[in-house]
């Protein structure tokens, strides 16, 4: 059966019992291995990764590595199933800060903790929020950055769903200074819970893209697709990556929900000077 947000609602409204709420993100235990120090007008990347067995996934590193080069400091947050199971190396040079923390809130709490722990995140002139759910960035990456650079957006999806309701979908997305400010942004991230999956989609996901508009914050979507179907990354993966998106969703290729025809997708990430090696090997972890 194929996976979608609308169906995790409405096997909730069915269900006896109600969603699982925690406490505030903040307050789930974390710990710095180092935190980064941030100036004005820096541009920023808070990259969320789950390192299972105390590994950060060899795609991940590549990933949030790819925006260390494209000059944002970079702050890993590793999700760990116990804190003590971790050790720093030199492959995490390039970060300018590590935050462990414990495996509760999904992507939307460690974000919310993160920038909640990072005050200084107010003198950044652009935010990114990114997670390890996709592959890449194929060589074309240079050519997003120039793009996100040349849009004056307070708020920068890469795709936009339908589904359910409008929304920029949560693997990446960035904001400028104008969106950090904004009491309508502080107030969203202050106020994250913990929860079970369908509470995270149905009240941070679902929500965030509306809010900021209709608090007066300009939105854009990178790569628009024609149909306003579901979840484009999935439907339309290679008119994406025609159209220059420089990614591919990891559920596309482990589970395939929508049962599409998934032919030649390692050449094409080949051709875009993308190693499909890396994907192979973490496709062998997670199946």
């Amino acid at each position: 059966m194929a996976y979608t947000y609308s169906r995790i609602l409405s096997r909730l409204k069915r269900s006896w019992l109600a969603p699982v709420v925690g406490g505030l993100a903040s307050s789930v235990p974390s710990r710095w291995v180092r935190k980064p120090a941030i100036l004005d007008r820096d541009h920023v990347c808070l990259f969320v990764t789950y390192a299972p067995d105390g590994k950060i996934p060899a795609h991940a590193l590549f990933h949030a590595r790819s925006w260390a080069e494209a000059g944002f400091k970079v702050n890993l947050t590793v999700i760990l199933d116990q804190l003590e199971n971790f050790t720093a190396s030199e492959k995490l040079a390039f970060a300018a800060g590590v935050l462990l923390r414990a495996n509760q809130g999904y992507d939307f709490g460690a974000w919310a903790a993160t920038i909640a722990q990072l005050p200084d995140l107010r003198k950044a002139s652009l935010l990114c929020i990114a997670n390890d759910s996709v592959y890449g960035p194929f060589n074309n990456f240079s050519a997003m950055i120039d793009r996100i650079s040349k849009t004056d957006a307070d708020m920068i999806g890469l795709t936009e769903s339908y589904e359910v309701t409008r929304h920029f979908q949560s693997y990446i997305m960035l904001f400028r200074q104008t969106a950090l400010r904004h009491p309508s942004f502080v107030k969203f991230w202050r106020n994250v819970r913990t929860g079970g999956r369908s509470f995270v989609i149905e009240n941070y996901e679902l929500k965030l893209l509306l809010g900021m508009e209709k608090a007066g914050l300009r939105a854009l979507a990178l790569y628009p697709t024609v149909e306003k179907g579901p979840n484009p990354t999935l439907m339309f993966w290679r008119e994406l990556i025609a159209a220059g998106f420089p990614f591919l969703k990891v559920q596309l290729l482990r589970d395939n929900p929508l049962q599409l025809d998934l032919t030649g997708w390692d050449a094409l990430v080949r051709e875009r000077g993308f190693d499909p090696g890396l994907i192979r090997d973490h496709l062998k972890i997670q199946i």
